[in-house]
């Protein structure tokens, strides 16, 4: 390599690894303004703290780092990360987080490319091209397609997967839909009928999996590497597992809640879990398919972002969570493996969107305060805060709700203290929420604006469970 290639390639990865607003641009400053300064939590209360600081909050939901980027009017306007990939290490916008389930929008993006190339059928029953494995006896005989895949209306089983902690024996794609092996989810069968019914399938999209490596002849990461990530220039970003050892000065390391190290798991479910990426590189996707869907000529076709935007079945699309209409079309998708989390969203009309990745168990809600205050400043009305007057309990009424409560249907406990005319719950596992009096028999989460319900004396309900106390 010459020295002037080397000069080149040098600039080239300072200009990846620096901030959008390295350029001073005014919306780039306010963004950032926004991200450091004005963080809007699910719920506000009249007369308390109405914003909150990035540097307090990543304390507070214990997130070590936060990687975010945004576009507007179908161009990357901010793209910074902040805090530690890894002890030592600081994360810039080219490091790289597991996405999570944001896997299966991308996913769903190369399939629309292998049905443009003929290579696969939206609408046929995957009976046809599925070579290497079969549908379990028993499966309702109804065509199962592939749009209802991606819709989780086909009526597979399993819902998500834990990964592979370094060491263990990893399963292979069959082992997986076999529930064989050294796979630790069960078998992956249809026990509903197929185009009836919602219900969020990983382990649906493992079938697609194996039914892509099977019309292209190629292993499926090399497959998303052609169709999506070399075309929407996402050259950092990998479906490989694992990935190869020297890369991991690059990548973040994952923590649990209580923002502690925790080995980094490994993901075959390649097309439900397994991305690697930036959310620069991610927004960069997103504002490819904004332009393509207002008109513009791209590497997929319109038609092919027109059906990612369109429902399937109750707010779900092919790929993307789909809501709205017109300047509020909004396409969604959230991700959480061990120790990472994630969100995206899109409004294609607008060519608005964010995208938010963190390297910590608790970090849904630390994101999603992110995302309310670039809603904020966008006009994007989906992600309005709850905003309520708390409702003023005695002192002896909150310590009468005080202690630890256990929850049985998951194996976890949650002490319960009076903090500042509210409740501080403090999850065993680490994580914390603030919660406020509505009425003299319920309280609105702070951090997810969940609902809890003093069903009787020593028993809450939270979050769909109930948690009794024990002292």
């Amino acid at each position: 390599m010459t020295f002037l290639h080397k000069l080149k390639l040098v600039a080239a990865m300072l200009l990846l690894a620096s901030p959008v607003d390295a350029q001073d641009d005014d919306e780039a400053r306010q963004v950032r303004r926004l991200v450091e300064g004005g963080l809007v939590p699910a719920v506000m209360v009249q007369g308390g703290p109405q914003l909150y600081g990035l540097t307090e909050r990543m304390a507070y939901y214990n997130v070590p780092a936060l990687s975010v980027a945004v576009i507007r009017g179908g161009e990357l306007v901010f793209a910074d990360a902040f805090g530690d990939a890894s002890p030592g290490a600081p994360a810039t916008p080219v490091t790289l987080f597991q996405a999570a389930s944001l896997s299966k929008p991308v996913t769903a993006i190369a399939v629309m490319r292998l049905v443009e190339k003929g290579l696969l059928d939206l609408d046929a029953d995957i009976r046809g091209s599925l070579k290497s494995w079969s549908l379990p006896e028993g499966t309702p005989d109804v065509p199962v397609t592939i749009r209802q895949i991606l819709s989780h209306t086909a009526g597979f089983t399993v819902h998500g997967f834990r990964g592979y902690a370094p060491g263990e024996n990893v399963p292979t794609t069959l082992d997986i839909l076999n529930g064989a092996g050294p796979a630790n989810s069960a078998p992956i069968v249809i026990d509903q009928t197929p185009g009836q019914a919602w219900r969020y399938s990983g382990g649906g999209y493992t079938v697609l999996q194996l039914l892509i490596e099977d019309v292209t002849g190629k292993p499926f990461a090399e497959v998303m590497r052609e169709e999506v990530l070399a075309p929407a220039g996402m050259e950092r970003s990998s479906y490989v597992q694992p990935l190869p050892s020297d890369w991991g000065a690059q990548l973040a390391a994952a923590h649990d809640y209580k923002g502690n190290f925790t080995p980094t798991h490994i993901y075959p479910e390649q097309a439900a879990a397994s991305l690697w990426t930036t959310p620069r590189e991610l927004a960069g996707l997103l504002a490819e398919l904004s332009r393509i869907y207002q008109g513009a000529e791209g590497w997929l076709g319109h038609q092919s972002v027109q059906d990612l935007a369109t429902q399937v079945f109750e707010g779900m699309g092919p790929g993307f969570a789909v809501d709205g209409e017109g300047r509020n079309l909004r396409l969604t998708h959230g991700g959480s493996n061990k120790g990472f989390r994630s969100f995206m969203a899109l409004y294609p009309e607008r060519g608005d969107g964010i995208v938010v990745m963190t390297n910590a168990a608790a970090g849904g809600g630390m994101q999603m305060e992110v995302v309310r205050s670039i809603a904020a400043q966008y006009g994007w009305p989906e992600f309005e805060p709850r905003k309520i007057a708390a409702v003023k309990l005695s002192d002896e009424k909150l310590a009468a709700l005080a202690g630890r409560y256990h929850v049985a249907a998951h194996g976890f406990e949650i002490d319960v203290a009076p903090t500042g005319g509210g409740l501080e719950l403090a999850v065993t596992r680490g994580s914390r929420y603030l919660a406020y009096p509505v009425s003299e028999t319920e309280l609105t989460i702070r951090e997810d604006g969940a609902i809890i319900t003093v069903a009787e004396e020593g028993v809450l309900k939270l979050w769909g469970m109930t948690a009794e106390r024990v002292d």
